[in-house]
């Protein structure tokens, strides 16, 4: 009788010890999971700001080549 007490005890001492690394490691990926995601809405940000400045440029770019062209089918008409 006091040797399934005792296999009950270390079984259940064994467990409450997996259950412990368990937790600190929900707890780890957590946090590492909430600076990941930190990370990528940063990058996100960034990702949109060099966008809308990309468009400016392309925009003006645009008209500036159209300006170029229309100097150039003015000469070309003289």
């Amino acid at each position: 009788m006091k040797n399934k007490i005792i296999w009950k005890d270390v079984t259940l001492i064994v467990l409450a010890i997996l259950l412990i690394f368990s937790m600190c490691r929900i707890h780890t990926l957590k946090q590492s999971n909430k600076k990941l995601y930190s990370q990528n809405l940063e990058l996100n940000h960034q990702l949109a700001t060099l966008k809308e400045k990309n468009a400016g440029l392309e925009s003006k770019l645009n008209s500036e080549e159209s300006i170029t062209d229309e100097k150039k089918s003015d000469n070309s008409q003289h």
